[in-house]
């Protein structure tokens, strides 16, 4: 888990730069913003099911 954690600290801003210089800073840190809120649903959705 710290290797990934690792990697994402450092692979992070790069792909950042590269969907920004594709399309525009705004479209790609609004990319980031709706994979955060999918990473979210998806902790709540494994939350629920875990405790059943």
């Amino acid at each position: 888990m710290a290797t990934l954690g690792y990697a994402g600290l450092l692979a992070g801003p790069a792909l950042i730069g590269f969907a920004a210089r594709l399309t525009s800073l705004p479209v790609a840190l609004a990319g980031v913003a709706l994979l955060v809120l999918a990473v979210a649903a998806w902790a709540g959705i494994a939350r629920n099911e875990a405790g059943r």
